[in-house]
């Protein structure tokens, strides 16, 4: 399950990012990044668009997807 942890604000804003495949814990990514297939597109608003497999995951703190 995909779950956002934290996102720190900023010129250039990351999101902890947990249950990526292959990944042990939270990983720290930035718009533009990828890891293990998925993408992040956007974040904003307290939220955090992801891309990958043929779907487009929306998550929020606390949402698990």
């Amino acid at each position: 399950m995909l779950a956002l942890r934290a996102i720190a604000g900023g010129s250039s804003p990351s999101a902890a990012i947990e249950g990526l495949p292959g990944a042990d814990g939270p990983r720290l990514l930035r718009v533009g990044d990828t890891a293990a297939g998925i993408a992040v597109r956007r974040i904003r608003d307290g939220a955090v668009t992801l891309v990958g497999y043929d779907t487009t995951w929306v998550l929020r703190i606390g949402d698990l997807r």
